[in-house]
């Protein structure tokens, strides 16, 4: 038994695409016989590079499977296409968070990380639902989410909860919003982070 798990949609022609680099995954330390897999194309080849694991086998193919490293944080996972006539799509780029393999007893991790993706897509497919920030090595953190004239939108003091889209029970506008996080890592370090994500429909 294996995990498939498609990760990014990736066309093999010259088109120039729009891509959003974003968390794809979220593996446990030692995690291995991990499939990911992107839509095939027929007649192009696929070389995949991967930072905190190995690819065991797949590479060259639409469908590669992982074994995972037993260090925690946020790894790269990215992919180029190349159809027949050698034309290269851009490059596909995810992100993967390894945690400990039992969070509960281990002690916390090393390195600490904050990655606020910089888009999602509320629609209802399943897929990027809610904007939540990755974190890693986190422990207080608070988050807040403004439209462009400044009115607080949502916020949220637990990393697990993110944002659906939506402001007092109805869905707000495809538009760019502003976040601001606020965190302190176990080190006892201060993040502050504020940018742009925006909202697709």
């Amino acid at each position: 038994m294996y995990n498939l798990k498609y990760i990014i949609g990736i066309a093999a022609t010259c088109l120039c695409l729009n891509l959003r680099a974003q968390i794809i995954d979220t593996v446990c330390t030692g995690e291995k016989n991990i499939h990911y897999y992107v839509i095939q194309n027929p007649g192009a080849t696929y070389q995949w590079e991967i930072e905190g694991g190995t690819i065991v086998s797949g590479n060259g193919t639409n469908n590669i499977q992982v074994d995972w490293d037993s260090i925690p944080g946020i790894f790269e996972l990215s992919v180029i296409a190349k159809n027949q006539l050698g034309c290269e799509s851009p490059i596909q780029i995810g992100y993967v968070l390894i945690i400990q393999q039992n969070p509960k007893i281990s002690k916390p991790p090393r390195e600490e990380h904050i990655f606020p993706p910089n888009a999602f897509s509320p629609n209802g497919d399943g897929l990027n639902e809610t904007y939540k920030p990755v974190t890693l090595g986190i422990e207080t953190y608070s988050l807040r989410i403004l439209n462009r004239w400044g009115e607080t939108l949502f916020e949220s003091t637990n990393p697990d909860i993110g944002w659906d889209g939506t402001y007092r029970g109805a869905g707000v506008e495809a538009d760019i919003y502003l976040y601001f996080i606020e965190a302190q890592g176990y080190s006892g370090k201060w993040y502050y982070l504020k940018g742009n994500v925006q909202l697709l429909r």
